[in-house]
């Protein structure tokens, strides 16, 4: 039964993990689309 629950933990802080990327992926996608705002600034320097 432990090692039930230390699968479903690993399990979901995988997906956690994994959703956590996509957003920060999205949000770096949407800054590079526009290339003159502020925010793109510490990406191109």
């Amino acid at each position: 039964m432990h090692y039930a629950m230390v699968d479903f933990s690993v399990l979901f802080w995988s997906f956690q993990g994994l959703a956590c990327l996509e957003t920060i992926a999205k949000s770096r996608l949407s800054l590079l689309a526009k290339p003159n705002t502020f925010a793109n600034y510490p990406f191109f320097p």
